[in-house]
């Protein structure tokens, strides 16, 4: 028998069981007030998932984006039960989704209200509306019900380890007291981990669901909470979903890498041995073995970014041949050809470095004899050079975001790690090495990091030493060095540098412009 992994992503759930990985869709509601999704369709999802197959398993780990689950107690013939709570009208909603924003009047309050430097620094020097935190206060100050809040892996976990019933169209599932946190800090300014006397001080009542229930400090990944209801399989402590990618390409002697988890968003987590606060990053977390720290830090649309200016169905690999017929035509490099365009791209806000949310796109068209002007303009030619341009806008701020570190290697996963352009350029504008994770999981890295921290919590839970049983289950993690024909290329870089250069100018000039409106 092995193990389970299971990805919660933003879109679909991946179970990664002996190598193979099977998927279901999740429903997303962009509601009036808020973006959701639903708890029990996932948890049904991960249970069809589990029954596809007539497998055998002995341990199941859950990773999930950092999401809050919102439920409410209610009384049922002297028993105490977790339901819903549902948050748009009309659909199961109880998820309040990582990339919702809403709770901006509530993170207005927290940036005035929390001065323990420490928490600051955990979280980069000040909360942003996509924090879990800004989230519950938001939840604490508009909803009259008694609430507990969730992280979404967590939830999931505590649905397999102690089931649910349906009693008159309601899904119940068993209220246990969690215990509070006596000391620590959640991960990633999210609710899990928070001290009872720092969230007593900000006024928020809501009780903080727990798949352990017990313990006075957060829990490492992949230590064991319990088993499955009715079955003797173990579950581990699961994580926010950039996470399970880190541990899947985890090496024994990893510090000073950066694992960079690039798909619909980016995540870049960062190893050292030194537990120090770094400027405009979250972090250090000591969330596995001790004296490992890590430092986190993103970019909230990257994958999605590509998407929303050029839509769900824009062709990857045709565009690089196209790209490449354009460059033999003219006798210039793509870069070359569009060196007169400039694009700033955060349609999300910034999360790292700046952490302000009302960042936005900027475009600076071109007029020139060779392209076309793009602003009013959607012909394949104007895609293509969109297409590079939010090229370089991410390659710029991945840059921007690994000036402040000491880097080694940069090891990318996820379905931009596909893009050969894009590590080429990464690399030239870095210049740190570019790994590749060469472990059978594709772009599958979150799920079979869930099945690692679930092999960890099996043995953990068969009296083997945590610290002992963590390097053993990563010792067969490996990334491969993209090495890029040709050398460097000179004029590219001469000519991207001095557009960095209009890149951080535009970031100066953005927030310029908006601070003048608003004086």
């Amino acid at each position: 028998m092995d193990a389970v992994g299971i990805d919660i992503g933003t879109g679909s759930i991946r179970m990664y069981h002996g190598s193979q990985v099977q998927y279901s869709p999740i429903t997303t509601t962009h509601g009036n007030k808020v973006i959701t999704q639903s708890s029990f369709e996932i948890y049904d999802k991960v249970l069809g998932l589990l029954s596809i197959s007539n497998f055998q398993f002995d341990s199941i780990c859950v990773c999930a984006t950092c999401s809050q689950v919102v439920l409410e107690k209610v009384i049922i013939e002297g028993a105490t039960y977790l339901t819903p709570y549902h948050l748009n009208d009309g659909v199961e909603s109880d998820v309040l989704l990582w990339m919702d924003n809403s709770p901006v009047a509530q993170c207005e309050e927290l940036n005035r209200d929390v001065v323990e430097d420490d928490v600051l620094q955990q979280i980069g020097g000040k909360f942003i509306p996509e924090l879990g935190l800004p989230k519950l206060k938001l939840l604490n100050d508009t909803v009259s019900s008694e609430l507990v809040v969730f992280e979404l892996y967590d939830f999931i976990s505590y649905l397999l380890k102690y089931s649910h019933k349906v009693v008159d169209g309601k899904k119940l599932t068993p209220y246990i007291k969690p215990q509070r946190f006596k000391e620590g800090y959640a991960l990633d300014g999210s609710v899990k981990g928070w001290s009872a006397v720092f969230l007593d001080k900000l006024g928020i009542g809501i009780e903080i669901g727990r798949s352990e229930v017990e313990g006075d400090r957060l829990l490492p990944i992949g230590y064991p909470v319990g088993t499955m209801h009715n079955r003797d399989i173990v579950i581990a402590h699961g994580c926010i979903d950039c996470y399970g990618g880190w541990f899947n390409n985890l090496q024994l002697s990893a510090s000073n890498a950066v694992s960079m988890v690039a798909g619909t968003s980016t995540c870049f987590i960062y190893n050292s041995s030194t537990n120090n606060y770094i400027t405009n990053t979250w972090g250090p977390y000591e969330l596995s073995k001790p004296g490992v720290y890590v430092y986190e830090f993103g970019q909230p649309a990257t994958g999605k970014l590509y998407e929303v200016v050029l839509g769900k169905e824009f062709d990857f690999d045709r565009a690089e041949i196209e790209i490449e017929e354009m460059e033999k035509k003219h006798g210039q490099s793509i870069h070359e050809l569009v060196k007169g365009y400039f694009y700033y791209g955060d349609v999300f806000g910034n999360r790292s470095p700046l952490q302000d949310p009302e960042m936005s796109e900027m475009v600076i068209d071109s007029n020139n004899q060779i392209l076309p002007r793009i602003l009013h303009n959607d012909d394949r030619v104007s895609q293509l050079i969109k297409y590079v341009l939010i090229m370089e806008f991410l390659v710029f701020q991945t840059k921007s975001l690994l000036e402040l570190l000491t880097v080694d290697k940069l090891v990318i996963v996820g379905s931009q790690a596909k893009n050969a352009r894009f590590l080429r350029l990464l690399n030239l504008m870095t210049g740190i090495d570019v790994e590749i994770g060469d472990n059978e999981a594709g772009t599958d890295e979150v799920a079979r990091g869930a099945f690692l921290l679930a092999r960890l919590g099996k043995l953990v839970s068969l009296s083997h030493d945590y610290t002992t049983a963590f390097n053993q289950v990563i010792q067969q993690n490996r990334a491969k060095k993209v090495e890029f024909a040709g050398g460097k290329h000179e004029k590219n870089h001469t000519l991207l540098t001095k557009k960095y250069e209009i890149f951080k100018d535009m970031i100066n000039v953005q927030r310029k412009y908006r601070s003048l409106m608003n004086g």
